[in-house]
């Protein structure tokens, strides 16, 4: 459990990072990216 949200950690990181990389100040597509990340994390804890 603690593995796997760790591994999580690191995928979302380098998510935002790529992310905030590629669009350079595109603010709704920041808030996008936001909320489909807050989705992915919901449904990881409901797997759990």
């Amino acid at each position: 459990m603690v593995q796997s949200t760790h591994r999580l950690g690191i995928q979302l990181s380098k998510l935002i990072r790529t992310d905030i990389i590629e669009m350079q100040g595109s603010e709704t597509n920041y808030v996008y990216r936001l909320t489909s990340i807050g989705e992915m994390l919901v449904s990881m804890s409901r797997r759990c």
